[in-house]
């Protein structure tokens, strides 16, 4: 298996990777898959994303292309706790049709028994690997995104946060006390829909469900850089998803994070913040980009205070000045063709094959008359 260092991307094909950064640790190595593995009834195609707490692949199971979420085998962390409780999660969000733009759909792993666990386990090369499936999307994770271009069309920035500021209270009404508390680009997927509209999906549920919490659980399900400071310091916080939601607006629209996090132990990363939340400033970098609405800015700067009690406390007002400045995103349109549009292109179909044949005729006809 090839291995991947979570903290600065570096990987070795064969099994021994080496990183040269002093904040890198083994705690960070982790086993990926390659192209052309096969466990169980999957092939591996490609990796999509490496997250927190699992690697994300896009793979065949027969035919049929599916996204495919792999645990890491670490026993320092529950990650194989974690992903049994979210695909469980995710199969009820499924089953009973509570369905979403911005969150994957569920599938079975044993198509055979779809009623089985929700997640499924198989051995690769002696490793038991568990893993949970879902519908194929054709998109990339926001981070390789960002990779390429930094700075996104304003506009699109503006529907990613109304759409993700959407589906975040969609999931607060119906699962009891639910905050993700750990979004970042690693875990938000952008995908086209019907009408080649970029749109955003979210890949996992956050911290949310996390039973047998040890003392550093938060260090290893979510990064210090996204995750608002009082949580690591063992509050509760009802704003932590403005805060994150701030975060990634911040990064976009700057075309940078407010820290510089990549080349920082996140030790010095915590005595920053730290420091921070203590001082009378109480913000992280105060957000600034000229040619925007003020009211945006100041949805950005409100939802990055490290004052929980200053951020929004809906998440729907966060939507309020981007919607007014930008609009509403413009209706979702599936992929997917209907059975009433399979049927119509059917006919289509068949009525201009019906034509030619007759035009075809015709020219066959006036080229070779019949004999007199």
């Amino acid at each position: 298996m090839q291995q991947i260092c979570n903290n600065c991307g570096l990987t070795a094909a064969d099994g021994n990777l080496w990183c040269h950064r002093s904040e890198c640790s083994l705690a960070h190595v982790r086993q990926v898959l390659r192209r052309g593995d096969r466990i169980g009834d999957f092939e591996i195609e490609k990796q999509l994303g490496y997250l927190r707490t699992a690697t994300l692949y896009i793979a065949q199971r027969g035919r049929q292309r599916v996204l495919l979420k792999i645990a890491h085998a670490d026993q320092r962390a529950d990650y194989v706790g974690y992903l049994k409780r979210e695909a469980d999660l995710f199969r009820r969000l499924t089953v009973n049709k509570r369905l979403h733009q911005a969150l994957p759909i569920w599938l079975p792993p044993d198509p055979i028994h779809p009623d089985a666990d929700a997640y499924g386990k198989v051995d690769f090369r002696g490793t038991l690997l568990y893993y949970s499936v879902f519908e194929y999307v054709d998109g990339v994770l926001l981070r390789d995104v960002l990779n390429d271009n930094p700075q996104p069309p304003v506009r699109e920035v503006a529907w990613w946060i109304i759409i993700l500021s959407d589906v975040l209270n969609f999931l607060a009404q119906l699962l009891k006390n639910y905050r993700h508390e750990a979004l970042a680009p690693e875990c938000i997927l952008i995908y086209e829909d019907g009408n080649g509209i970029r749109r955003p999906m979210l890949l996992d549920l956050g911290l949310y469900n996390f039973e047998g919490r040890g003392e550093n659980w938060r260090h290893a399900y979510s990064h210090l850089a996204y995750t608002a400071p009082e949580i690591f310091q063992g509050y509760e916080s009802r704003t932590a998803d403005a805060y994150g939601l701030g975060l990634l607006m911040y990064e976009m629209f700057a075309g940078r994070h407010p820290l510089d996090y990549k080349t920082r132990p996140e030790q010095t990363l915590r005595e920053e913040l730290r420091r921070l939340r203590t001082s009378t400033v109480g913000r992280t970098n105060r957000f600034r980009r000229e040619d925007l609405p003020h009211d945006v800015s100041k949805i950005v700067n409100d939802c990055i205070s490290l004052n929980p009690e200053e951020r929004p406390r809906n998440l729907p007002d966060i939507a309020v000045p981007l919607a007014r400045a930008y609009g509403q995103p413009p209706p979702f349109k599936s992929k997917k063709q209907t059975i009433g549009e399979r049927t119509r292109r059917s006919v289509i179909i068949g009525v201009m094959l019906v034509v030619a044949a007759l035009v075809a005729f015709g020219v066959v006809a006036l080229a070779f008359p019949p004999a007199a």
